[in-house]
């Protein structure tokens, strides 16, 4: 709630003879000018007075208008007595006013809290409506207002505490305190994709309990910054639906961060927040110490092919980026420190080194070809991190790739037959779930193609049979085994415009709202067999974006 401050707090009422009032407000003259005053109030009370004490249909609910350029937050409350009250009647609101862009959700709570707190010190013991009958008593705009009102004294206390702590706990007799206290707001998170890398910013050892959803307390040991969420939910042998609820509760409250998938193919460029990277010299060491490796896979390339190489040909001529990068990660634990292998520990990149190798990425060069190119400057540099830190400050973003179909008919055509059959597919899944369920398994049987994993629940990994049978179509199998009727999709057969099942199900990707990362990871395909099945669809191209 930093930057957003309460600008006054007023309580108003529909008087029996002067209709909509207000008796109190704080700070003096924000709502109700004072007399032979030059300050104007913060907005023109007579103009919104009927929304601020409505009706008594539309009372006991949240208010939120504005009013030159304040935003009035309230709850108008009416109490039906018509034995206490003269017009059977008692409606009043106490109403926040703040700024008309500030974030003002907290204080919606805030205000529900203490018309409802009012309410029954009035209904218990007539505390609004007393007040009133006592001798020199005075309203808000009079002379002498301020001394000896006990609502005025809250509403002060009120306003001071919520803008300096966020909280304030006023007693208000010997069996009422008034509680109350700003929760901050968060936007809600932007949509989990399956091919999306959750990346934990706190350490979930430290605060992990056994009340934790059940559900979160499965995936969070693979969450380590390289599975995707969909290899996160087959590991820890949960639903993804549920496995991506899961990251968003911890996404909204800044557990974890999104990345994207990582990958030599992928393509990255530098944002203009390059510039603050460049000037703030505490974030580039930073970098160099996230960064810095002792067992870069370019140290090796370079030299051995410095001493095999022809010299002409580059240090690189023969290096594979992917291949090295991922012999190094398969590297045992004594080999990891450079003590034990007689090594001293590596110095960082300078910063010179480290500015020019941001700068260098640009559109249209993927992570490989950049890894060629300055295969001399990355030895004990982790490129992963490199490239991590980049896109978590904000200064580095990925360019995707999609693929768009030239022919739209065609391609909206296969894609409502797809995902009809991508229908009956989550059907007959759900079916052959609940059926496993309820026979007492803890999950469907698996097949023998399966592989196991020794963390998944049970042991293994289960996937339904319909699954499978997509799979064997994309790979371009003819030859099955025979399936039972329940829950069987049809076979790989000649549909719609005598395409496959398997390629109707690649079309509804060609809209050029699926990444290739998307694709990939939804299908199980790699990024160059799904390169030229999508291309094999018809007349079909990619662009980056």
């Amino acid at each position: 709630m930093s930057g957003t401050m309460l600008k006054a707090i007023f309580y108003a009422r529909f008087h029996e003879e002067k209709g909509p009032t207000v008796l109190h407000q704080v700070p003096e003259g924000s709502v109700i000018p004072l007399a032979n005053a030059t300050q104007q109030p913060l907005f023109h009370f007579p103009s919104v007075s009927n929304h601020i004490i409505p009706r008594r249909e539309f009372c006991d609910r949240p208010l939120s208008l504005l009013a030159s350029h304040h935003r009035i937050i309230g709850f108008p409350v009416c109490i039906h007595n018509p034995v206490l009250y003269p017009r059977s009647d008692f409606i009043f609101n106490f109403c926040l006013v703040v700024d008309e862009n500030a974030e003002w959700g907290a204080y919606a709570s805030v205000v529900s809290k203490l018309a409802r707190l009012m309410r029954n010190l009035e209904e218990q013991a007539g505390w609004l409506s007393k007040e009133e009958r006592r001798e020199g008593w005075i309203k808000a705009g009079e002379r002498g207002y301020g001394g000896g009102n006990r609502v005025f004294a809250i509403c002060e206390m009120v306003l001071e505490d919520l803008n300096c702590y966020c909280e304030c706990m006023i007693p208000i007799d010997d069996s009422n305190t008034l509680n109350l206290k700003l929760f901050p707001t968060r936007s809600p998170p932007p949509p989990i994709q399956i091919y999306h890398v959750p990346l934990s910013t706190v350490r979930f050892s430290s605060l992990q309990t056994n009340t934790w959803d059940l559900t979160v307390q499965r995936i969070i040991p693979y969450i380590d910054g390289i599975n995707s969420v969909q290899k996160i939910a087959i590991l820890a042998d949960t639903d993804l639906t549920l496995t991506r609820r899961a990251l968003a509760h911890l996404l909204y409250y800044g557990c974890i961060l999104m990345l994207n998938t990582f990958h030599f193919n992928a393509v990255y460029a530098t944002t203009a927040e390059i510039g603050v990277f460049v000037e703030d010299t505490k974030m580039q060491d930073e970098c160099r110490r996230y960064i810095v490796t002792p067992h870069s896979p370019f140290k090796n390339s370079i030299i051995g092919s410095s001493s095999t190489a022809n010299p002409s040909q580059g240090p690189s001529s023969s290096f594979n980026p992917s291949t090295s990068f991922l012999s190094s990660r398969n590297h045992k634990s004594s080999n990891l420190n450079p003590s034990s292998a007689g090594q001293s520990s590596p110095q960082p990149p300078s910063r010179a080194t480290v500015l020019h190798l941001y700068a260098s990425l640009r559109q249209g060069l993927s992570l490989r070809d950049w890894c060629l190119a300055h295969a001399s400057s990355l030895a004990y540099i982790d490129i992963r991190r490199f490239i991590t830190f980049g896109v978590i400050k904000g200064f580095l973003y990925r360019s995707h790739r999609y693929a768009i179909a030239l022919r739209a008919a065609d391609t909206a055509a296969d894609a409502a037959v797809a995902e009809e059959a991508l229908r009956s597919q989550r059907e007959a899944e759900k079916t052959w779930r609940k059926a496993a369920m309820s026979s007492g398994w803890r999950t469907p049987v698996a097949l023998q193609d399966e592989p196991t994993l020794d963390g998944g629940f049970g042991g293994m990994v289960v996937r339904a049979k319909v699954e499978v049978e997509v799979e064997n179509a994309a790979a371009g199998e003819d030859k099955k085994e025979d399936r039972e009727k329940d829950g069987k999709m049809p076979g790989v057969e000649e549909l719609g415009k005598g395409r496959s099942l398997a390629d109707q199900l690649l079309a509804r990707y060609l809209d050029g709202c699926h990444c290739l990362d998307e694709v990939c990871t939804d299908t199980g395909m790699g990024q160059q067999e799904a390169v030229r099945k999508l291309r094999g669809l018809g007349d079909v191209v990619f662009v980056n974006r």
